[in-house]
């Protein structure tokens, strides 16, 4: 019976433990501003494309895009369709999108101010883009997802601006007149995006990174009282296994690896669903596999601080759902444990990191958690017990969305 308790408390502390974020986590990011705005990015210098042979030196075209109500763009994509690009190569031709845009999506930060991220050539059936040169010669670059960019903020308030470039040797070309066919075209070139408010008037825009972190205190008011809060919205919550946890107990350790938890918010909220994957434990050398059937974990913040407390409870939307906790040796099952839901344990809160690594320690305990032990198992016993035990410490941060 002490193994089958052993089980209990290590499958719930893995179970939480997946809501944990390692801070270095990479995380997708967003352009943002304070209001909504037109963005008019501008070409700078030339744009270098090679295809297989000499360097086409180009005039990209500008675009346009915006930033809506929310005031956050997880994606950038020019509004209506590319203009030609003007290029020297054999004379000036004109390159031509044939439907084809980009979209850009932002990603981890990589030093202060400075963004890694992708731009996709699409939809998959646009274009190719295409140009023809000199006596009959053509050129196409065809669609492709994940080409790298870099985007860098610049400047400050209202002057606050974005450099966006193409960094890439991998398009998909063809030439006609020597250069075959590939992907390792290359583009190198940069676009300059500005906010524009009413009247053409300049607006700071930026690149960040999701954050998490509890905001508010103890109050009559709602409006006043502790929230999970971002810097803008909406925003996903990633929970992933900081390092391999272990359970110590006086009947020997249970560890469990990797899991994930994965959410969405599009405003600031007390409490937050988690939906739940599970990877990586084992007891007694057994593999344990813990499966939902539909049931979440809610992180709920108490109207108290700072400092913030709540707890964490299994949420099951559904009669008879319950978290299922099974027991294998060589793939068969060797007994399950049954929790219902039911609040699993106190949480404390506390606001760390700095920058766009700021996220949320939650330091859980809990006790007399109830489960059931089905008669079919071999573990040591069945029935229904309420002894279960949780301790862990949790890492909560935003992630893209």
């Amino acid at each position: 019976m002490k193994r089958i308790k052993i089980l209990i408390a290590a499958a719930i502390a893995a179970m939480a433990l997946s809501a944990a974020l390692g801070t270095n986590a990479a995380s997708a990011s967003s352009l943002i501003s304070s209001g909504a705005v037109r963005i008019v990015a501008a070409p700078t210098k030339s744009h270098m494309i090679t295809l297989g042979g000499p360097v086409r030196e180009c005039e990209a075209p500008a675009f346009t895009t915006v930033i809506s109500s929310t005031y956050a763009n997880p994606d950038i994509t020019p509004e209506g369709p590319l203009s030609n690009y003007k290029c020297n190569y054999g004379g000036i031709t004109t390159f031509k999108p044939n439907g084809c845009t980009f979209t850009f999506h932002p990603g981890e930060e990589t030093a202060s101010g400075e963004f890694a991220g992708t731009v996709d050539i699409g939809p998959s059936n646009c274009g190719p883009m295409s140009t023809t040169y000199l006596a009959g010669c053509k050129s196409t670059i065809a669609p492709k997802t994940g080409l790298a960019v870099t985007l860098k903020n610049e400047g400050s308030g209202s002057g606050a601006s974005v450099k966006l470039t193409i960094a890439t040797n991998a398009l998909k070309y063809t030439d006609s007149c020597g250069g075959g066919e590939g992907e390792t075209g290359t583009y190198q070139g940069s676009w300059q995006l500005e906010g524009r408010g009413p009247e053409n008037s300049q607006k700071g825009i930026h690149i960040a990174a999701p954050v998490l972190y509890v905001s508010g205190e103890k109050s009559e008011e709602s409006a006043k009282q502790p929230k999970f809060n971002s810097d803008f919205f909406p925003i996903g919550y990633r929970g992933t296994t900081a390092s391999k946890f272990v359970l110590g107990t006086m009947d020997g350790n249970v560890e469990c690896g990797s899991n994930e938890y994965l959410g969405a918010a599009f405003v600031a909220t007390s409490n937050k669903l988690l939906t739940p994957t599970f990877a990586g434990c084992q007891a007694f050398g057994f593999k344990v596999v813990a499966t939902a059937h539909g049931c979440e974990t809610m992180f709920k913040l108490a109207n108290s601080g700072p400092p913030y407390t709540g707890s964490i409870e299994l949420v099951c939307p559904e009669p008879g759902q319950y978290l299922e906790l099974v027991a294998k040796f060589l793939g068969s099952p060797v007994c399950s444990v049954v929790i219902p839901p039911q609040v699993l344990g106190s949480v404390a809160y506390e606001n760390a990191g700095s920058a766009g690594l700021r996220h949320i320690v939650a330091t859980v305990k809990g006790e007399g958690i109830s489960y059931e032990i089905p008669a079919w198992g071999a573990c040591g016993g069945s029935g229904s017990a309420t002894n279960g035990t949780l301790s862990t410490v949790i890492n909560l941060g935003g992630r893209d969305h």
